[in-house]
């Protein structure tokens, strides 16, 4: 249960010095973003055509579990976390290996790219931030770290961890900028707005947060899984939010209407990542399978079976490619025709 929900968040333990400037930096660019979307949805129309898919190819990219994927900006490169303490990065669609990322002590658990540079995180407790295959760390949370994820802002890099806590840093000096409690389990997922102002957190008690990056307070509290809250997608569209649990479970939220909308009985067994796009909202499972799901009513539109237990779930930044991890130690690549 939510600490914060009583009473504002407080920052631990007292503001950063550039904490308002870069809250101030972060008002500005969302309210940019948000216009030229909102601009976007007036005169773009979704058009829904059926979903039709060309298989890329799949190879194994792993000694052991690939765990976390990542496109970058121009859906060329894609990066792939593992169990094995390796991230690697491969040349899409060839699939061709660019470099591998050797420093983490343990597993890396996520990946992120953002204009040449990648963030991982791992159980060792560390982030790194690579640049020409080269790291530098970032050392602060107490726990394993589970997701990281660039800022519009390319030198903001948001962490969370199971030491129940998230952190924004400031990758050009190296500094942590923010850390925020509230949650009172670990924090497994995050999810950023496409505009860039706010961010969503999931935690093992099956909560869910949304919190302001503007000013800092805690917008709403998402309850409604009985299990372990593991993933979390915020749409492009900017209101819906997609989670998904340890009780099988998809869950459509909606910012507006500051609750739950609908539950998908997805899967048979957890969900393990949920992606989404203005034509589908995916969700992979280790039942083995990974689902499109209608945006308008939840139905289901596609299913791909795989006989392993299905890790991650994502999208290139055009939505064209679909690329699936899983226990097979593989990646999977579709095209939307």
């Amino acid at each position: 249960m939510l600490q914060v929900e009583d009473r504002p968040p407080e920052d631990q333990p007292a503001s950063h010095p550039f904490l308002r400037a870069t809250r101030e930096e972060i008002a500005s660019i969302s309210l940019m973003k948000a216009s030229i979307r909102l601009e976007a949805e007036r005169i773009y129309n979704v058009r829904s055509d059926p979903l039709e898919f060309e298989v890329l190819g799949s190879q194994i990219c792993d000694e052991r579990v690939p765990i976390s994927t990542s496109f970058d900006e121009t859906g060329t490169v894609l990066g792939i976390a593992g169990w094995s303490g390796i991230a690697s990065l491969y040349s899409i669609p060839s699939g061709t290996l660019i470099s591998s990322l050797e420093g983490h002590s343990d597993r890396v658990q996520t990946i992120d790219i953002c204009n040449n540079i990648v963030a991982t995180g791992s159980f060792d407790m560390n982030i790194g931030i690579w640049e020409n295959s080269q790291a530098r760390w970032l050392r602060g949370h107490e726990s394993r770290v589970n997701k990281v994820k660039f800022h519009p802002i390319g030198n903001l890099l948001l962490s969370c961890s199971y030491d129940k806590t998230w952190k924004l840093w400031d990758i050009s000096r190296n500094d942590c900028i923010l850390t925020q409690h509230g949650h009172g389990r670990g924090i497994h997922c995050l999810s950023l707005h496409p505009d860039g102002s706010i961010l969503g957190t999931g935690d093992l008690s099956g909560t869910g947060a949304l919190w302001d990056l503007r000013t800092g307070g805690h917008i709403l509290t998402l309850r409604g899984h009985v299990k372990q809250l593991l993933c979390m997608s915020i749409s492009p569209n900017g209101h819906t939010i997609s989670t998904g649990s340890d009780d099988n479970t998809v869950k459509i939220w909606d910012i507006r209407k500051r609750g739950l909308v609908f539950t998908i009985p997805a899967h048979s067994k957890l969900v393990s990542s949920t992606t989404a796009t203005e034509k589908f909202i995916g969700s992979c499972s280790y039942d083995g399978t990974t689902k499109l799901w209608s945006p308008k009513d939840f139905s289901l539109l596609k299913t791909f079976s795989n006989e392993n237990k299905v890790t991650d779930i994502n999208l290139s930044p055009k939505g064209d490619i679909l690329v699936t991890t899983s226990f097979d130690k593989t990646f999977k690549l579709w095209k939307l025709a």
